[in-house]
């Protein structure tokens, strides 16, 4: 009796090819590894937005205080507009106050008594007792022994003195306040006179180079030109003066004519002809050119009167000077001369 046989039911695996299950895995996990899988989804690359950047003055106004760069917002630039439009006033109030207290310190400097008694009056107080306050222990040292020196020479030392020393010491005092006084008055004459001196002299010299422009050619004293050339001509004189040089306007003027001239001539001969031209201008190039044309004509002239004019030793005739005999010997050498 044969063998009984039975058939795998689907799904199970006892007719799977080991082998080929094996080759398959195998290739599914290489593929896997190398990104060839056939089931595998696309890779997707994500891609990155590009970061914006937000600028911090943005909306905002630029400006430049003490040097230095601020941003503001409309907003911040009317509120520092309406601070500074409502400070205005106030800056000339400061400066007022200011210019105030240097004209108190300076009357405090020169009389301080008159300002201490103004003071005493104003605020209804005893001006000793002001005086005490001055004098009293904040007061140092020094104030103490200049005030306690003033008060002695001024004060005990006169109560002290017989009456015709007090009356002798008093005229002099007199005597020297009076002699302060003119020499006050010398040294003020003396000042406006060298003052007067120094305008007379200005007035001389500004005469001398007004003068000078005039000979230079220059119709217009008043132009810029004019007014640089004549401070020129007075810097040269100021250096010369002070160099121990003195020199007179027409003076100065020759050596800033021959300076200038140095300059162009230095300057030109560096310059081709068209951009001597251009330098110079067309109208002087065109003075330079009939200057040259007139300068050729004198000489072409020149040169045929000096052919036009008859020798100077010109050959003299032998026979004005022949005695009788020379010129019958002459007429017989004529005629064996002929024959």
């Amino acid at each position: 009796m044969p063998p009984e046989t039975t058939t795998a039911p689907a799904g199970t695996g006892a007719g799977i090819d080991v082998k080929q299950v094996t080759a398959n895995l195998t290739k599914g996990i290489t593929d896997k590894a190398t990104g060839k899988g056939a089931g595998k989804a696309p890779e997707t690359t994500e891609v990155s937005k590009p970061e914006t950047t937000v600028d911090p003055n943005a909306g905002k106004r630029k400006f430049v205080v003490e040097g230095k760069e601020r941003w503001l917002t409309p907003d911040e630039a009317d509120a520092y507009v309406q601070k500074g439009l409502a400070f205005e006033p106030r800056i000339s109030e400061i400066a007022r106050m200011r210019q105030e207290m240097q004209q108190f310190e300076q009357a405090l400097v020169n009389n301080p008594g008159t300002i201490i008694a103004a003071i005493a009056k104003k605020r209804n107080v005893p001006i000793g007792t002001l005086v005490e306050n001055v004098l009293s222990g904040n007061a140092s040292d020094e104030v103490k022994e200049a005030t306690g020196k003033w008060y002695w020479e001024n004060v005990a030392k006169r109560h002290q003195m017989d009456p015709k020393d007090l009356q002798i010491l008093e005229q002099d005092e007199k005597i020297k306040a009076l002699e302060a006084q003119d020499r006050q008055k010398a040294e003020m004459a003396i000042a406006m006179e060298n003052r007067a001196k120094v305008v007379q002299a200005l007035g001389a010299v500004s005469a001398q180079i007004q003068e000078t422009l005039t000979e230079l050619g220059i119709k217009n004293v008043n132009s810029p030109a004019a007014i640089r050339i004549t401070k020129e001509i007075a810097d040269i004189m100021r250096v010369s003066y002070f160099s121990r040089q003195p020199c007179t306007a027409k003076q100065a003027a020759e050596k800033w004519r021959s300076r200038i001239q140095d300059y162009q001539r230095e300057f030109y001969d560096e310059l081709d002809e068209d951009k001597l031209v251009e330098q110079i201008g067309k109208a002087n190039a065109e003075k330079v050119r009939k200057y040259f044309l007139k300068a050729v004509k004198d000489a072409e002239k020149g040169t045929q009167q000096e052919n036009s004019r008859p020798s100077v030793n010109p050959k003299r005739d032998e026979r004005k000077t022949m005695n009788m005999d020379d010129f019958h010997d002459y007429l017989d050498g004529l005629k064996k001369t002929s024959k």
